[in-house]
């Protein structure tokens, strides 16, 4: 058993629109650029801790202060855990769909964390991330699945391609096998058997799929 923020604020946001937009706070003063598939990530509202473990995940792919033309602002927040509720996670899938709030814009939940995107015609998008406020080990998992499915909406919408929750490998470095499934349905084990046997693994758990102009696809490396 986990807490998940999406059952638990989905009564807020149909009972109490009020409550729900003073449901975070801002989580502290620093900012970051994180290169990421689909342009670079402006995030602002990272206090100390929240900069080194992303850090640490992202390596060479993240750095402190902004940088270059984000394509996407995510501004991060805290909620205290009576936003929360625990349910099983197993199987669980992640959910977006259209505001009923807000146009042009998407509400995101998922396992720690819930989030509202707003898409912009300029091109410059932005991710409200309301995070649990003491369950700071959870922290990476909600930023990393939240970044990812705003993403997937934007890459989508520019019609540049489509995202999978999959694991795609290969043997020769030009061509790819690409697995999707489920959580827990193997994806992570296929990988590892692949990479023992000498192949590739390109994402064990999440790829983009792009458009190719000379015709076919590529597939994308997410950090």
């Amino acid at each position: 058993m986990r807490y998940d923020m999406a059952m638990s604020l989905e009564l807020y946001i149909h009972n109490n629109h009020e409550l729900l937009s003073a449901a975070g706070v801002s989580a502290g003063a620093l900012s970051a650029t994180l290169d990421h598939v689909g342009g670079p990530v402006h995030i602002v509202g990272l206090d100390p801790m929240r900069l080194a473990i992303l850090e640490r995940h992202y390596g060479f792919h993240f750095k402190p202060g902004l940088f270059a033309e984000a394509k996407l602002v995510v501004s991060l927040e805290n909620s205290p855990q009576s936003f929360f509720k625990k349910i099983e996670l197993r199987g669980r899938e992640y959910i977006c769909g259209i505001s009923e709030r807000h146009a042009q814009a998407c509400d995101i939940f998922g396992p720690y964390f819930w989030g509202l995107h707003q898409r912009s015609q300029t091109g410059l998008n932005h991710l409200r991330l309301v995070c649990h406020s003491e369950l700071h080990d959870a922290f990476i998992g909600s930023f990393v699945n939240a970044i990812r499915i705003a993403l997937s909406v934007d890459i989508v919408a520019r019609g540049e391609g489509f995202a999978l929750h999959s694991s795609a490998l290969s043997f020769d470095g030009e061509h790819a096998l690409v697995f999707y499934g489920r959580s827990g349905d193997g994806k992570s084990t296929l990988a590892k058997n692949v990479l023992s046997a000498g192949g590739i693994v390109l994402s064990d758990d999440y790829n983009v799929i792009e458009h190719d102009p000379s015709g076919g696809f590529n597939i994308e490396a997410v950090p």
